[in-house]
């Protein structure tokens, strides 16, 4: 409620500084969500360099991330040996974040109508090194966890959501394409340089543990790919608009894609063009039914395994 009621009484910077809060560790994807709805409402056209930055920014955020729940599920079923090791090359991820844009989380990357800190020379090639990196240890890393029979005696069968059930709660992001349920905004709304370059979306329809887990395997691979793509073929940087001015008595419905899953940013204007409520839907809002559903008839042993597979955020549901 906080969002809804404080948001559209601040000046955009404010307004930016608040997005990036709603979740500490989805701040590009918020932030991206909400930049859209603005610069609809704007009539605002980005530039393809503009869009290509954004992703890339939207896919480390997203690798860091998944490296750090498979990090956390290695942890949680006692296998010392791949968590650290994981946990590692995430931290390698959100250091590049932080050297491009001065925070590992990103903030202050995304901005209406742009970004702030554009591609250079320096951060290029930098982000191609770290990325072949995590790219080269990742597999070995993945390999300790996947082709372990007593890590894998633990994650399969553990903590089912079926294609029906996911379907009836309506599941989103990553733990609905691991219940067989292909929902994927980059794929099925295109945004940005999604409309451009496919990124790849897979599923599986096990829905146990062991499904979300090796999802994210996955798409931190189809990131590291996307993201060298998108460095190999920068588009040539363009001028910035300038000033937003909002279309009066309007409405924009932004969605992106965050490492959860769906965000959706909508957003109203006032006769005056200005922001006058604001309503914002993370992933975690549809997906903690899921995790409820997980656990029954499971182990209370599992709890911690189950709640790890989803990695919901508090903060992101309690809008």
């Amino acid at each position: 409620m906080v969002f809804s009621r404080f948001l559209p009484q601040l000046n955009t910077a404010q307004q930016i500084v608040l997005v990036e809060s709603i979740a500490g560790d989805s701040v590009i994807a918020h932030t991206t969500a909400f930049c859209g709805g603005v610069e609809s409402l704007a009539g605002a056209t980005l530039s393809l360099r503009d869009h290509a930055v954004r992703s890339i920014a939207a896919e480390l955020e997203r690798i860091a991330m998944h490296l750090s729940t498979l990090s956390g599920i290695s942890v949680d079923i006692g296998f010392a040996l791949p968590a650290p090791a994981i946990g590692n090359l995430r931290t390698l991820a959100i250091n590049l974040i932080a050297e491009i844009c001065g925070s590992r989380f990103g903030r202050g990357w995304i901005i209406p109508a742009g970004v702030r800190f554009d591609a250079n020379v320096v951060w290029v090639e930098k982000a191609k090194k770290v990325l072949a990196t995590i790219r080269e240890r990742f597999r070995d890393a993945e390999a300790l966890l996947f082709n372990s029979a007593s890590a894998l005696s633990l994650l399969e069968d553990a903590g089912e959501v079926t294609p029906r059930a996911a379907r009836r709660i309506g599941l989103v992001g990553l733990v609905a394409r691991a219940s067989g349920v292909d929902r994927d905004v980059r794929v099925d709304f295109p945004y940005g340089m999604y409309r451009y370059s496919n990124v790849g979306s897979a599923a599986l329809e096990s829905g146990d543990v062991y499904a979300p887990a090796k999802m994210r395997s996955l798409e931190i691979q189809q990131s590291i790919e996307f993201i060298l793509e998108q460095l190999e073929s920068l588009p040539a940087p363009k001028p910035k608009s300038s000033g937003q001015i909002l279309r009066p008595n309007s409405i924009a419905v932004s969605l992106a894609e965050g490492h959860r899953g769906e965000i959706a940013h909508v957003l109203l204007t006032n006769a005056s063009g200005k922001l006058s409520q604001v309503k914002i839907k993370d992933p975690s809002f549809h997906n903690w039914q899921g995790l409820s559903i997980a656990v029954r008839e499971n182990g209370i042993s599992d709890f911690p395994l189950c709640n790890k597979s989803f990695d919901l955020s508090y903060a992101g549901h309690d809008l």
